[in-house]
């Protein structure tokens, strides 16, 4: 994605033979696997960064078009996760420190996997919706709900990305001294 080339066709072909497989049939009846594809998402939307860097595709109503349905897309995937997906929140009172932005807020996942899983939503929905505070520059009279809306949801979905910081306490990804 940062590069901004389109998916090369090797991953895609084995990322639909996976999704089409038994094994993953068997995680979705199992509540391991999310019922939707977070990877055909994130494709799409490396592809059209893609397609945007090389000149391609410059209509900003469609690329705005693409974007809003991209959004869609990501927010039906939260909707449509199995409750066992699901994160609690709470605050800890006596973590609260002055000049602390979280404010002794914590997110408690079932396991690290699902927080990864969620942190990865949080991070594509991002830069989806910074692609879209992008493309409104390209507009005579840009959409300020749009924009508001972006902007908002940006600053909500970092915050909460560090926030689940805290879920990864017991991790082997955690630095030791």
């Amino acid at each position: 994605m940062q590069q901004c080339t389109a998916v090369p066709s090797a991953l895609v072909q084995t990322t639909y033979d996976f999704q089409t497989s038994a094994t993953r049939r068997q995680w979705q009846q199992r509540k391991v696997a999310s019922p939707g594809s977070i990877s055909e998402i994130s494709f799409r939307t490396i592809n059209l960064r893609a397609t945007l860097k090389r000149g391609e595709t410059t209509d900003p109503a469609a690329i705005r078009a693409t974007l809003l349905e991209s959004d869609r897309d990501l927010e039906a995937w939260r909707a449509g996760l199995n409750p066992s997906w699901k994160y609690s929140s709470a605050c800890a009172p006596e973590e609260i420190s002055q000049g602390s932005w979280l404010k002794g807020h914590r997110h408690f996942y079932p396991n690290n996997w699902i927080a990864d899983a969620w942190n990865n939503w949080r991070g594509l929905r991002i830069v989806v919706k910074q692609m879209i505070l992008e493309n409104e520059d390209h507009f005579t009279t840009p959409d300020m709900v749009q924009i508001s809306h972006a902007t908002s949801m940006i600053r909500e979905l970092s915050a909460d990305i560090c926030i689940s910081v805290h879920s990864f306490g017991d991790s082997p990804r955690k630095s030791r001294p």
